[in-house]
């Protein structure tokens, strides 16, 4: 059954590719690539390369990204990630996201998959607040109703020379349900603070410091991002 499942994800993968380079590269490509360094609060750090290639066209979009720790040890070494997104509006001021997510992790042999729709509203003064709900349905290529998360959002982002400086507070992240643990549990609070630097009309520069505080254990972790992206 795992083989099964891995080919006949790989090969949806590949189909859907190959059919999106058909399209005119008018329709929305670009590429990134990213950084990620993550130090946990005993000092331990891990970085990850993750290089992604994206197409977007109007309320769709869907990338392909190939995530590489090469700390041994680490269980998400080599991981492709296949995302599709679609975006739109409730009203003028507000908007509604489905993203699905299937995660390949060619470390443990086995398929992940989570749905994630999420509702934002924009506010005066550059704010926007909503939520995400994190749904796990496959776990370890097993089809079932895993996880279920939410994520209370604030945003903030204001445009400053050539880039935009943006702020986000996750807070409380909440397990709503989970098939192996406690249903209910405060899980975490997460500030984030981010710079995008324009560094063409194509060409764009990111940074992004994310500090994930555990409530439950009381530790609290640094992850830096580095990400060079560019327009095709």
């Amino acid at each position: 059954m795992k083989n099964s499942s891995a080919t006949i994800l790989q090969k949806t993968a590949i189909a859907i590719f190959c059919s999106s380079i058909s399209l005119t590269a008018t329709a929305g490509w670009d590429a990134q690539f990213e950084m990620e360094t993550v130090t946990d609060d005993s000092g331990d750090r891990t970085t990850a390369f993750e290089p992604r290639i994206r197409y977007k066209e109007g309320s769709f979009s869907t990338h392909f990204e190939y995530e590489y720790t090469p700390e041994s040890g680490s269980e998400n070494g080599k991981e492709l990630e296949w995302q599709l997104d679609y975006s739109w509006k409730v009203s003028d001021q507000s908007k509604f996201k489905l993203t699905n997510e299937f995660v390949r992790n060619f470390n443990s042999d086995s398929n992940n998959a989570e749905l994630t729709p999420s509702f934002y509203t924009k506010l005066d003064n550059g704010l926007k607040v909503g939520f995400e709900l994190e749904i796990d349905y496959l776990k370890n290529d097993d089809f079932a109703l895993h996880e279920i998360e939410i994520e209370p959002t604030i945003k903030w982002g204001k445009t400053i020379g050539d880039g935009k400086l943006s702020l986000e507070l996750e807070a409380p992240v909440m397990r709503l349900y989970s098939k192996t643990k406690k249903d209910f549990e405060f899980e975490e609070i997460m500030p984030i603070i981010g710079y995008k630097y324009n560094l063409s009309k194509d060409a764009v520069l990111g940074m992004e410091l994310e500090l994930p505080y555990d409530l439950q254990t009381e530790e609290l972790e640094t992850v830096v991002n580095i990400a060079l992206g560019y327009k095709f």
